[in-house]
């Protein structure tokens, strides 16, 4: 069996159609990651040492199996001197989308991007509490 053929027989199987798409996200980080750096001509080593690092974090990245944080997001996107952008994309949704430059609700389904130039890095203490379960772990902690 050709590549080719076990490739169109993957696409068959739902199961791997799911995985694909749970996956997509960090595959496209992945593919992202590699073509910038390789497009510097820098190895994985030169590129940790950028991030502050250890470069199996970015072979761990560059072959999808890495699930990065935003500040780490953060440290790429400062080393290769581009702007991180984070989306989430309604396309597959019947949400309508917010034009968020113009204020307003489109009528069509939207793509909304969020960019993040030099997110602040907060203390713990300035970090906002999101549900009562982080409230109530904030709490234990600073009782202690």
């Amino acid at each position: 069996m050709k590549l080719s053929e076990y490739r169109e027989q993957l696409q068959q199987d739902p199961d791997y159609r799911a995985a694909e798409e749970e996956l997509r996200p960090l595959l496209d980080l992945a593919d992202m990651v590699l073509a910038q750096r390789l497009a510097r001509g820098w190895s994985q080593a030169d590129l940790a040492e950028r991030v502050g690092t250890k470069q199996a974090n970015i072979s761990r990245l560059e072959s999808g199996l890495a699930n990065p944080s935003v500040r780490f997001l953060q440290k790429l996107a400062a080393a290769f001197d581009v702007r991180l952008s984070i989306r989430l994309d309604a396309e597959h949704s019947n949400v309508r989308g917010v034009n968020a430059s113009a204020g307003s609700v489109s009528s069509e389904v939207a793509e909304a991007a969020i960019p993040v130039p030099n997110w602040p890095l907060r203390a713990a203490a300035d970090q906002p509490q999101w549900n009562a379960r982080a409230l109530a772990s904030s709490i234990q902690e600073s009782a202690q």
